[in-house]
């Protein structure tokens, strides 16, 4: 069934699962402002948000395609946990003591206001996409394990078959290469004009 942009959260869990890039569109459209409201009223900016969501997407779908696995809330409630879980990990790792300020009761509809930032994630994603498709199978994998599924750097050391030390030097180098190439792409350039 297309998608349309009324959307049932059963439309978008099934579209989300087959990977269709519309269903990415609306499930931002829905949930970025929720997200965003969360983070910025607990201690982080606009930036923490954007890049909060992107993992919060990276998980929600990861756990949408295991089997047996059913939503058993609506999609934006999964959203708000999964990004509240994440903010409050990032927190306690810098030992920030905030007191957490829960936003999903007095949350509003997305307003004009937002287009840009919309805009400037959906631009964000698709460079960051762009560019990890460049980097090498190994790195691919290393970056995707450490910082997306949150693995151990042994529990990559025992999927790569590289030493922990040689994991470690591995990730500093194949992110040390990603951000070269993210400063050097015109599109990287562009969107830090636009965000200020």
């Amino acid at each position: 069934m297309p998608l349309t942009n009324e959307s049932s959260d059963a439309e978008l869990v099934v579209a989300l699962r087959a990977g269709d890039n519309r269903a990415f569109t609306q499930v931002y459209r829905k949930g970025y402002s929720l997200v965003e409201a969360l983070i910025t009223r607990n201690g982080g900016i606009s930036d923490d948000a954007q890049d909060v969501f992107q993992e919060v997407l990276f998980i929600v779908v990861k756990r949408l395609r295991e089997p047996g696995f059913s939503l058993s809330c609506a999609l934006n409630t999964y959203l708000y946990a999964v990004a509240r879980n994440i903010w409050r990990d990032r927190l306690r790792a810098k030992k920030h003591n905030v007191e957490f300020k829960d936003t999903l009761h007095d949350f509003e509809d997305p307003t004009e206001s937002e287009t840009n930032a919309k805009r400037l994630f959906e631009q964000r994603h698709s460079t960051v996409k762009t560019l990890l498709e460049q980097l090498s199978e190994k790195c691919r994998e290393i970056i995707m394990a450490f910082y997306y599924e949150k693995k151990s750097m042994r529990d990559i050391s025992e999927a790569t078959g590289l030493a922990e030390d040689g994991v470690r030097v591995q990730k500093h180098r194949c992110m040390s290469y990603l951000k070269t190439k993210m400063e050097a792409h015109p599109d990287f350039t562009n969107l830090k004009n636009n965000e200020q």
